[in-house]
This record gives C-alpha cells, structure tokens and sequence, in this order.
C-alpha cells in the first residue's frame, strides 16, 4: 500500500520548500525572542515587552523612524554649524 504524501517527497523542489519553510519559522520565532529581549534591556519594563510583541512589526518600523530622525536630525545640525563656521556675517 502506498501513502500518496509520501510520494510528495521525492520530489526535490517540494523538499527545498520544506526546507525553507523550516528555516523561516526558525527564524520568526529567533526574531520573537530578541524583540522581547532588546525591549526588556532598553526600558526594564515587562509591560513593554508586552506592549512590543503586541505591536510585532509595526515596532520595528517604530524603531527604525526613531533612529532615522534621530541621526537626520544629528546630519542637519552638523551642517548647520559648519555652515555657520563658515560663512562670514553680512554674506547671504
């Protein structure tokens, strides 16, 4: 007697797709885990963590606009004193 999901495995592309849908849920829950992780380090707050892992993605991306604004707004006030460095009252 022959088990037909069985006969799914000979086939080599549905054992790659095993193979990456293994990896990817390894990864996911890898990317859990840190995310609870950072926020329990950066503000000591299980109901951050809580709050965090709620959010999933969108907190990433929250993370990322902060850190986006923070170093372009570090980039403009760099220029704006090497501009005023530089350009000599009365000019402009």
């Amino acid at each position: 007697m022959r088990i037909p999901s069985l006969a799914l495995l000979r086939v080599p592309s549905f054992r790659y797709l095993g193979l990456a849908t293994t990896f990817n849920s390894i990864g996911m829950m890898g990317e859990t885990v840190v995310l609870g992780w950072l926020t329990l380090e950066l503000t000591n707050s299980p109901f951050l963590v809580g709050v965090a892992l709620g959010l999933g993605r969108e907190t990433f991306w929250l993370i990322v606009a902060w850190q986006a604004a923070t170093v372009g707004w570090h980039a403009a006030r760099t220029v704006w004193i090497l501009v005023r460095r530089e350009v000599p009252r009365g000019v402009g």
